[in-house]
């Protein structure tokens, strides 16, 4: 689970545990894109980066707002793109110990996940398309 604020703004528990869920949904489904971009490029690819980044800059902002933390408008675009550098820092810089935990956590929870979406995608969804494929 993504952290929230400390004290008396503490963000709504169900929405940061609804924009955690949509995170790693966003990560499996980039999990099973990667075998197909070995053989041509696919919209889904951009659209499963898109649905990783925008739960993340999300929550980053949302947070950020219930810290009393002000992020200009203009840099907000920015965190969407670059959301993988802001995030950590952010928590690093909010959390100092705790930030280096909750990020070592999501990183593993990361990698693991998209893992878990390639191997269904190369056990499951290669051998679906290719038997309909080739028969």
């Amino acid at each position: 689970m993504l952290p929230t604020a400390d004290g008396d703004k503490l963000l709504n528990f169900t929405n940061t545990k609804l924009w955690c869920v949509t995170y790693y949904f966003g990560v499996i489904l980039f999990g099973i894109c990667q075998p197909f971009m070995l053989f041509e490029d696919s919209s889904a690819y951009y659209l499963a980066t898109l649905a990783i980044s925008l739960p993340a800059s999300y929550w980053f902002l949302g947070d950020a707002k219930q810290r009393g933390n002000h992020v200009p408008h203009v840099i907000q675009p920015a965190i969407v793109s670059y959301w993988f550098v802001a995030i950590p820092l952010y928590l690093l810089r909010t959390r100092k110990w705790r930030g280096l935990l909750y990020l070592a956590m999501h990183v593993a929870g990361t990698i693991l996940v998209t893992l878990a979406g390639y191997n269904f995608a190369i056990w499951f969804v290669w051998p679906m398309i290719f038997s309909s494929a080739g028969g």
